[in-house]
């Protein structure tokens, strides 16, 4: 089985979250056309940015840029979205890259 790239892997962890990138980009604080572009692989990404979406997605770094398995993947982006907009807050925590 071939290894995924990073823009695979974060597209994967989105569409099993559910969530579309403009939901992701509200979450997190990255730019839409960032994420756009990390997806499709047009733009690379630091180490440190990397970490912090590895967190995001409740994933290592390792299996974020798909040098290992992911298993399961983690719920906590959707939870997160779910729970905004349940109590409609804005929400105020944001990754920044």
């Amino acid at each position: 089985m071939s290894q995924r790239t990073f823009g695979q892997v974060l597209r994967m962890l989105r569409v099993e979250s559910n969530m579309t990138i403009k939901d992701v980009a509200m979450d997190s604080g990255y730019a839409y056309a960032q994420i756009h572009n990390w997806e499709i692989g047009r733009v690379g990404i630091t180490l440190r940015t990397l970490r912090k979406l590895a967190e995001y997605w409740g994933v290592t770094v390792s299996q974020l840029v798909g040098e290992s398995p992911i298993q399961p993947v983690a719920p906590a982006p959707l939870t997160m979205m779910a729970t905004v907009k349940i109590m409609n807050k804005p929400k105020t925590a944001r990754l920044v890259g």
